[in-house]
């Protein structure tokens, strides 16, 4: 997604490569604002807890035979990241088009909506939360802030090493005093967001997996509150027959597992 916003304001530069945002950020929106979030979800997540894997060991078939990630998954992906880094520029663009916005401020601002439809991306496939999780999102986020004001802040013409041209000072306080700022950030997370979290709504409401379909019988034999799973939408109403089977096909849960 970040490396097709930039694509789409090459548009726009006839013959020069420059681009819109600092090359601070540039450095740093991978290193420091959106890679422990990813790697804590690479180490963190998982679709079913304990008790149920150990009961259901088949459910370990799905990533050992690669049935969770098809040849399609990385096309859908890819569209994915198009439309989302569409929504990013083009909402940033044609809000600030025929404005006096120059081009460190319109950069601040498309680096802020594509943190912020990162994080939200990753809460809307996240399944396990924990404090580490969380904390780490969070702290993304502020450190986005707190490095953006303090470096716009403290930076000068005098400062040659940043090989900056028109040196952005002041450009992030600026830009974050202006409402268009907050309002162009929550709408790139909406109109972002609403394409995966339609699929996964479908998905998950007409195909099931069949991990999903244990822990929600799971979760309706022993009456516990569904366990909170972000946007993920869930199937909540099971059969009765379902609910009613004796005790040794509810610990297992093998009748009611689609094939």
């Amino acid at each position: 997604m970040f490396v097709f916003t930039i694509f789409w304001y090459q548009i726009f530069n006839g013959f020069s490569s420059q681009v819109p945002i600092d090359p601070i950020y540039l450095m740093v929106y991978n290193l420091i604002f959106t890679s422990v979030p990813a790697l804590l979800y690479g180490c963190l997540e998982q679709d079913a807890s304990a008790d149920i894997l150990l009961e259901v060991p088949k459910f370990y078939d799905q990533g050992r035979l690669g049935k969770k990630y098809r040849w399609y998954s990385f096309w859908l992906n890819m569209l994915d990241a198009v439309w989302q880094s569409a929504v990013v520029y083009w909402l940033c663009h044609f809000t600030y088009i025929d404005t006096d916005c120059d081009m460190w401020t319109f950069g601040v601002v498309m680096c802020a909506q594509l943190l912020f439809v990162n994080t939200f991306h990753l809460c809307l496939l996240l399944q396990y939360w924990t404090w580490p999780m969380v904390s780490s999102m969070v702290l993304s986020v502020l450190s986005f802030f707190v490095c953006a004001l303090l470096y716009n802040g403290f930076v000068t013409a005098d400062w040659t090493w940043t090989s900056v041209k028109d040196t952005p000072v002041n450009i992030a306080q600026h830009a974050m005093m202006d409402p268009l700022f907050w309002l162009i950030v929550l709408l790139s997370i909406v109109l972002c967001l609403v394409p995966r979290f339609t699929l996964i709504a479908i998905t998950n409401t007409l195909r099931p997996s069949r991990v999903l379909t244990r822990r929600q019988l799971a979760n309706a034999v022993d009456n516990k509150p569904r366990p909170f799973t972000a946007f993920s939408c869930c199937i909540r109403v099971l059969c009765n027959d379902e609910i009613r089977v004796n005790k040794s096909d509810e610990i297992t849960g093998s009748r009611h597992l689609p094939d």
